[in-house]
């Protein structure tokens, strides 16, 4: 999301802000640009959430995740764009942990194995 929804205000009352970096761009450019030998412990996709988008998204993350990694993913409960291309990865990856939390216009939560 382009938007700051008060997600950094949050991270700074819990005192992680100064682990965490934030983009205002399109994530696929972003992590493009990002050194190869990377590697991410928490990804936050927030796009225009269409499935073509967060699958994209999701392929271009691969190489910085590692078993332990977290990707969330917002808004599935309002989208159903989202909605179905995060159960096309939960299909494509049966072994990672999966939880959904039914507020905030839905969260999904995947932790990479």
């Amino acid at each position: 999301d382009l938007t700051d929804h008060g997600v950094k205000a949050m991270f700074e009352r819990f005192k992680v802000s100064r682990r965490v970096t934030f983009y205002k761009a399109r994530s696929t450019d972003v992590l493009q640009s990002m050194p190869k030998d990377r590697k991410l412990d928490f990804l936050w996709l927030d796009a225009d959430h269409s499935e073509e988008s967060v699958l994209a998204e999701l392929k271009v993350a691969m190489p910085f995740l590692k078993p332990g990694s977290y990707v969330g993913f917002h808004d599935a409960l309002v989208d159903p764009r989202e909605d179905s291309a995060v159960k096309k990865i939960r299909a494509q990856h049966p072994s990672w942990e999966y939880i959904r939390f039914f507020s905030a216009r839905g969260v999904d939560l995947m932790r990479v194995q």
